[in-house]
């Protein structure tokens, strides 16, 4: 008796084994094969186990506290703690209300499995009690991962290049990618940047930007979430290599600090200046958030009506200077340097590196260094930075 004429029923129970690799691959053996990887009740069972997965480790994230030492650090941590478990909760929701569509897919599978990565990281620092900045980078891209699958993968989502939505950039993805793909690899669309950006003047150092931005969180993906978040927050498409250049290359970009970070930095520099730094918003992450000091005081605001960074910048913090502060990704890695221009702090973070072990090795950890990156910090006036 051939394996194919064995009841279906029975068929599906073996299939349940299988990874999702493994039914992709079964789709192209044979017709019953293919009725049996793409059976709607299969990828129910199988799309329920991954978010089973995650759902434990946010069960066990969610009875953790950490205990702050004094009392102004207390505030800080718990500030932290409270933005973690509000990510958390969030993803619970999502994952509780099974908005995700149940589809045979690699690159949904790979998300879901980052995900459930990110959070065993997660209940491992809280577990180790590691530093709070750890924190931090943990839940941006926690936070940055479930807008991705939302955005790709729920009931009302867009499928491939309709889900950017600057035009120019949408012809881009078609061009190089194509036009009914969710993504490429991260090593292939670093190959395509020469071809994408023909006039930089400096392109190893803005494929070295570009490396960070695509590929955070970190599952080697460039996805059309990650493509059209990126025009989004520095175009139009029009502009986005100029502004990449202007704020990423030459400093003013933190990326995946929140506003906790944001104040510690801004409170290193003299109440007399009056400084401004770019970061990537938590809670609306198609948007960038602002950070800047006046006197005492620390303020925060996004670009809600989408202008043009340079614009908006000159539109808002007329008279401001930008942090002499930029991001600079590690040579041969995806490990970020941020670099400042005080030597004499020294901040590290340790990053999310899927791993297995029970403890993520210390040489997988993101460490941010500060150094000086320009003679003078760059004012921004009505005419020029």
């Amino acid at each position: 008796m051939s394996f194919a004429r064995l009841p279906f029923e029975l068929l599906l129970r073996i299939f349940l084994n299988f990874d999702t690799v493994t039914l992709c691959r079964s789709t192209q053996v044979c017709t019953v094969w293919r009725q049996c990887s793409l059976d709607k009740s299969l990828l129910d069972v199988i799309m329920r186990r991954n978010i089973d997965h995650c759902l434990y480790f946010i069960k066990r994230i969610t009875t953790q506290t950490q205990e702050p030492s004094g009392q102004k650090e207390g505030q800080i941590a718990q500030r932290r703690e409270e933005f973690l478990q509000e990510t958390v909760q969030l993803i619970h929701g999502y994952l509780r209300r099974r908005v995700l569509k149940p589809i045979l897919s690699e690159d949904l599978n790979t998300m879901l499995t980052g995900m459930c990565n990110l959070l065993y990281q997660t209940d491992k620092i809280i577990k180790f009690r590691v530093e709070d900045n750890e924190l931090d980078l943990i839940e941006l891209a926690l936070r940055r991962q479930i807008e991705q699958l939302i955005s790709m993968y729920s009931s009302n989502s867009l499928s491939g290049s309709q889900i950017i939505q600057d035009v120019k950039a949408r012809l881009v993805w078609e061009e190089f990618v194509g036009k009914n793909d969710n993504c490429c690899h991260i090593s292939t669309f670093m190959e395509l940047t020469a071809k994408i950006f023909p006039t930089s003047y400096n392109l190893s150092q803005l494929q070295s930007q570009l490396f960070f931005l695509l590929n955070f969180p970190e599952d080697n993906m460039v996805t059309v979430y990650k493509w059209n978040l990126l025009v989004e927050q520095f175009g139009p498409y029009d502009q986005l290599q100029e502004h990449l250049e202007s704020f990423c290359i030459t400093g003013g970009f933190l990326g995946m600090i929140n506003r906790v970070r944001a104040e510690e930095i801004l409170q290193e520099h003299p109440p007399f200046e009056k400084l401004v730094l770019i970061r990537f918003s938590r809670t609306q992450p198609s948007h960038l958030a602002f950070s800047w000091k006046e006197g005492e005081k620390l303020y925060h605001s996004l670009n809600t009506k989408r202008y043009p960074l340079r614009s908006f910048l000159e539109k808002s913090f007329k008279g401001f200077s930008l942090v002499p502060v930029r991001i600079k990704p590690a040579q041969g890695t995806s490990f970020v340097h941020i670099i400042n221009n005080n030597n004499s702090n020294n901040l590290k973070i340790s990053a999310s590196g899927y791993v297995s072990s029970e403890m993520p090795d210390n040489s997988r950890y993101l460490k941010l260094e500060f150094e000086n990156v320009a003679p003078k910090k760059r004012k921004i006036t009505g005419e020029h930075l």
